[in-house]
C-alpha cells in the first residue's frame, strides 16, 4: 500500500478488470499495434512481462504496467502502461511514480523501447517529460527510447 493506492504484482485476473474500464485510447492503440483480441493481449503482457504490476485505489483499477526484457540476451527493456478512464483523477502522482519506476528499471536495462501511435499526443508528452527520445518508426508509429546515462 502506497498512500492511498494498493500496488501488487498483476495476475490474469485484473486484465479482465481493467478491460471493463480501459481507456479509449489504450484500447485504440493496442488494435493498432497488435492482431490480439484485447483481453488475450492484456493477459499476454502480464504473463511476459519480467514485472507487472497493477495500481488500485480501493477497488477501483487505475492500470497496469510491466516491463519485459527484449531477448535473453538484451539489456533492452520494452516497458508498458495500460489504463483506464480513471488514470486522469491521478494525473499528479503517475508523474511521480513514473519516475520512481522508470530510475528502478533503469538500473536493470541499459535501455527502454517501445512503440505509441502518432496521433496519441499526450502519451507522446508524457514520454517527452519522462525523457524518452521519440523517433518516427513509419507514418503511424513512433519508436520511444530511454537510455541510461
Amino acid at each position: 500500500m502506497l498512500g492511498r493506492y494498493n500496488i501488487v504484482l498483476a495476475v490474469e485476473q485484473d486484465a479482465e478488470i481493467l478491460l471493463r474500464d480501459i481507456h479509449p485510447d489504450i484500447k485504440k492503440e493496442l488494435d493498432i499495434l497488435s492482431n490480439l483480441n484485447t483481453l488475450d493481449l492484456i493477459k499476454e503482457n502480464i504473463q511476459t512481462a519480467d514485472d507487472a504490476w497493477s495500481v488500485f485505489e480501493g477497488e477501483q483499477i487505475l492500470c497496469i504496467f510491466g516491463v519485459g526484457q527484449r531477448t535473453l540476451l538484451s539489456d533492452t527493456g520494452i516497458p508498458w502502461m495500460l489504463t483506464t478512464t480513471y488514470i486522469k483523477q491521478h494525473t499528479r502522482n503517475l508523474l511521480v511514480g513514473t519516475k520512481v519506476v522508470l530510475d528502478y528499471w533503469m538500473k536493470r536495462y541499459n535501455k527502454l523501447e517501445n512503440f505509441v501511435p502518432s496521433t496519441f499526443t499526450s502519451s507522446i508528452r508524457w514520454l517527452k517529460w519522462a525523457g524518452f527520445t521519440i523517433e518516427p518508426s513509419t507514418a503511424n508509429i513512433y519508436r520511444v527510447v530511454l537510455e541510461r546515462g
